[in-house]
């Protein structure tokens, strides 16, 4: 069997994508029959800005997937299904990551536009669909009319690298943490609450001593001031976007992880903050949840201060601590990049025996 990974361009902006494709070229041929060939498509030196973008994106690439001939055909994120109306029917799988830009304001009406035509025709070439958990299906239905036959629900998993840290003090040293560090990863668009787990950390600051580190995509100008009134002043740390390497680093040496969005497809900061022994407070809205169990302090991420409340709790109750650490290890040892890829070959399989 020929199979053909489809590539997402490399937007700094959309990391967990990247992760999650990497992941997946990287264990599929572990797990693929030996008679299997896979092939990784990319776009060559695509631009990121538009409007050259979407040129590349939706007619150099597209041209690209014409000429790929005959096998199974994998577009690895949404944002690209469009590319199944270059391939052959009923010979293509789509993973639906999630439907922010439908559930929110956040993306643009053309951005909108595009994605809701490009799952069009992926559900008229016949494609069938890959997402991580129960929410995305639910909004593969609710916004496409996908019927759920049609769609294989796969977990995501955890890079076997993100481990608890060998001398943890001596890793707060290095990255300068000298008090308890509360650990914010990812965008700052609307739906990712940053403002609400900024105001829960000041919450929290009055009780517990705490510095906030956000790691990913830089806070906006109006964001920055919003943490600085609630009272974070000399207490916030910027990081910007960091190497793989370094965010395993920050996961292992924070003291929780607040992940506070009010929607979500899944949550892989969740699984990688549990993965490093680090405590989590997060979203009881959203796939959160599906992905947390009960190894994570849940909490409305609207009500700011009830998670400062819970997250104050995290930083001074050792108990608490220890045992959300246990709950979390034990948890994330159930997800596994592995375990994705043997699941997709699975839904590979289907497709062939379907043809």
């Amino acid at each position: 069997m020929r199979v053909l990974l489809y590539h997402p361009f490399p937007d700094p902006w959309r990391q967990s994508m990247r992760v999650y494709a990497s992941a997946l070229a990287r264990h599929l041929p572990d797990v693929a029959s030996s008679r299997a060939r896979i092939e990784a498509v990319a776009l060559d030196r695509p631009h990121l800005a538009p409007p050259l973008r979407y040129f590349d994106q939706y007619i150099r690439y597209q041209r690209l997937a014409r000429r790929m001939g005959p096998g199974l055909h994998h577009v690895l994120d949404h944002g690209f299904a469009h590319l199944t109306s270059a391939l052959p029917r009923r010979r293509a799988i789509v993973t639906f990551h999630d439907a922010m830009p439908l559930r929110t304001a956040a993306a643009s009406r053309g951005t909108r536009l595009a994605l809701n035509a490009g799952m069009r025709r992926a559900v008229e070439a016949g494609a069938r669909f890959i997402t991580g958990s129960a929410a995305s299906l639910h909004d593969l239905q609710h916004f496409y009319g996908i019927d759920a036959a049609a769609v294989a629900i796969v977990p995501y998993g955890v890079d076997e690298a993100f481990t608890p840290a060998v001398d943890r003090e001596a890793l707060r040293e290095r990255l300068g943490i000298h008090r308890a560090a509360v650990l914010i990863v990812g965008h700052t668009q609307a739906y990712m609450n940053v403002e609400g787990a900024l105001a829960a950390a000041a919450h929290a600051s009055r009780v517990v001593d705490l510095e906030v580190i956000k790691i990913g995509a830089p806070l906006s100008v109006e964001q920055g001031r919003a943490a600085m009134a609630a009272g974070l002043d000399g207490r916030l740390r910027e990081c910007g976007i960091v190497s793989d390497v370094d965010i395993r680093a920050w996961y292992a040496a924070a003291d929780v992880l607040l992940y506070l969005p009010t929607q979500s497809g899944f949550g892989l900061p969740v699984l990688e903050a549990m993965a490093s022994g680090t405590p989590v407070v997060a979203s009881a809205t959203g796939a959160v949840p599906e992905v947390a169990g009960d190894a994570a302090m849940l909490v409305d991420p609207v009500d700011r201060p009830a998670a400062g409340d819970a997250l104050a709790r995290v930083l001074s109750d050792a108990a608490t601590r220890d045992a959300l650490r246990a709950r979390g290890l034990a948890r994330a040892a159930g997800f596994s990049w592995r375990r994705t890829a043997e699941l997709t070959w699975a839904v590979y399989e289907s497709v062939a025996d379907a043809a």
